[in-house]
């Protein structure tokens, strides 16, 4: 019997131990309950212990090494932020860095083109102007801009005084329109705006030769002239400038100036030759712009020459005329013609004096003195025996004082002064008495 009871506790135990299926949804901790007990058999009691120790020691285990792989994966995350803090404060210090370094190299190419930029000219430069708009000379506050003078200062501080500078200045001072450039990457700075037209289609000349771009530097007393092309396309218009620039004259003079127009054509290296400019007329405008109306239109001839003779006092300027079929850019010749004036005779003479003494016992010496004057080259002295008339001459002398010799008597005496313009009037008759 005891036998049987123990076969049966044993086979209990054996079916706890390795026929029980657990629930998917329970627990390491619900496991761990016993399912079947078998009181008053010890068999069966340790069977069901030691299968539980199993569990639990299981469940143990498996929790140790789920909290181990959870330890070693915080370990590992904890690895990977502290890597990755690191590696964005590396990234953070390297960005700091070239953001330092960049700056640095900003302020010091700042610096360097500090440095290196040109100084501004101090001072000024006075200039002449003129210029033309499709073949006629500028009007401005109702004068030709011709042959103006003008103050030129380095405006856009750029270390030297330029086209630019003087165009600009003459720009705003004459309110012409404005003026803007551009660059060009074969040929420089030049226009393309001026006297208020935009184009590219604009000369520019310093002392009558080609300027190569507007930045082209200038001097004290150049003579600048600018214009706009009429003809924008062909660019046949013909630039002219006069040989002397100007003339200072006197109305009415029977001199005749010789002036010579020119232009320039190009050899086959498109270097520039001076060449005359024949059968062109040639005009005199007053300051206003109107043709001056005394003054007569004349003909260069086969070698650019005109001869030019002035009738009236004022100041002109000539140009070439323009035709149906030409187009002359009008440089101008300034003309200056003075009034004609009628030169000065001496003025009358004054203060005439006679000092007689005894020469001889019929004789007496008479010494005349009278005012010098600043106008008289030479003087002239008359003598006569009645006052109003038989004067004849005594003597013509530069000095201012002369001595006679004569027989005792009454005596008449009269001067005049001489210049190269003429006789001046007569003394006042100073008489003498010689006794």
């Amino acid at each position: 019997m005891k036998s049987f009871k123990k076969i049966i506790a044993l086979v209990l135990a054996f079916a706890v131990a390795f026929s029980f299926t657990a629930p998917a949804s329970l627990s390491y901790a619900e496991l761990g309950t016993p399912m079947l007990t078998a009181s008053g058999d010890s068999s069966a009691n340790a069977s069901s212990g030691a299968s539980t120790n199993a569990s639990s020691a299981a469940s143990a285990n498996a929790t140790t090494e789920v909290a181990t792989t959870e330890t070693a994966t915080t370990e590992a995350t904890a690895s990977k932020d502290a890597t990755a803090s690191k590696d964005a404060t590396a990234s953070k210090d390297a960005t700091a860095s070239k953001d330092a370094t960049a700056s640095k190299d900003a302020s010091t190419a700042s610096t360097d083109a500090s440095a290196n930029a040109p100084k501004a000219l101090e001072g000024s430069i006075d200039v002449t102007i003129t210029f033309a708009n499709a073949g006629k000379i500028v009007l401005a506050n109702d004068e030709l801009l011709a042959c103006k003078s003008l103050e030129v200062t380095d405006i856009d501080k750029d270390g030297s005084f330029t086209i630019y500078d003087a165009f600009k200045i003459a720009d705003t001072k004459y309110n012409l329109g404005g003026i803007e450039t551009s660059v060009h990457p074969q040929y420089g700075e030049g226009i393309t705006k001026f006297l208020g037209v935009s184009t590219h289609s604009v000369g520019y000349y310093v002392n009558n030769n080609a300027a190569w771009t507007i930045k082209d530097t200038i001097q004290d007393g150049d003579s600048l002239f600018g214009y706009v092309y009429k003809d924008q396309v062909g660019y046949s218009d013909i630039f002219t400038f006069f040989e002397p620039t100007t003339i200072n004259a006197t109305a009415g003079e029977e001199i005749a100036h010789i002036v010579t127009l020119n232009t320039y054509t190009y050899d086959t290296n498109y270097n520039p030759v001076k060449t005359a400019v024949a059968s062109a007329d040639l005009v005199y405008l007053n300051k206003d712009g109107s043709v001056a109306s005394g003054e007569a239109v004349v003909t260069t001839d086969a070698g650019g020459v005109a001869h030019l003779t002035f009738y009236e006092p004022g100041t002109f300027y000539l140009v070439a005329a323009s035709n149906a079929n030409t187009t002359y850019v009008p440089n101008v010749l300034k003309i200056v013609v003075k009034e004609a004036v009628i030169p000065a005779k001496p003025s009358k003479v004054t203060n005439l004096k006679a000092k007689v003494t005894k020469k001889s016992k019929k004789k007496r010496k008479i010494k005349l003195t009278w005012k010098k004057l600043s106008d008289a080259t030479s003087y002239q002295v008359y003598v006569s025996t009645k006052k109003a008339k038989g004067y004849k001459l005594a003597k013509k002398l530069k000095k201012n004082t002369l001595t006679i010799t004569k027989k005792k008597g009454t005596y008449f005496v009269k001067v005049r002064a001489i210049n190269a313009n003429g006789k001046g009037a007569y003394s006042k008759v100073l008489k003498v008495k010689a006794k």
